[in-house]
């Protein structure tokens, strides 16, 4: 059967540019939701840390939530993808290891935390894509 569309499958600007520029918007989406739940829940969250003190746990959350939107704004303006992208691969495997012990710090699915982790690693081989401040070598 033939493709309705060919030129879309081309390597040309658009398959090779824009794709990557979604994804990587997407996952900064993601991680913006997670910021901004840890940040409405962050007294919930704390207590779900019982290995340290409340002030600690306080102190834990709030560093998560400076690093989920700094991740976020690295990946949504495209700059430092390929660490950023790591960062974010890492984060959604250690979401997945660690949901069940802590529901409230790990608000999404596992599914969810499998596909910010493929995309992630998806980033780090692709680049940022379009519109976006890395620049291919």
């Amino acid at each position: 059967m033939l493709n309705p569309f060919p030129e879309l499958l081309s390597f040309g600007y658009g398959s090779y540019f824009l794709v990557p520029a979604l994804l990587r918007i997407t996952v900064a989406a993601v991680f913006v939701y997670l910021a901004l739940t840890h940040f409405k829940n962050k007294k919930v969250v704390a207590s779900e840390l019982t290995m340290v003190s409340h002030e600690m746990a306080i102190w834990a959350v709030g560093v998560a939530i400076l690093l989920e939107f700094g991740i976020a704004a690295l990946l949504f303006v495209g700059a430092y993808t390929q660490i950023a992208a790591i960062l974010a691969a890492l984060g959604g495997i250690k979401a997945l290891i660690l949901k069940k012990r802590f529901p409230n710090l790990y608000p999404l699915s596992a599914l969810a935390y499998t596909f910010v982790a493929i995309i992630s690693l998806s980033l780090l081989l692709t680049g940022a894509g379009a519109f976006a401040f890395d620049l291919p070598l």
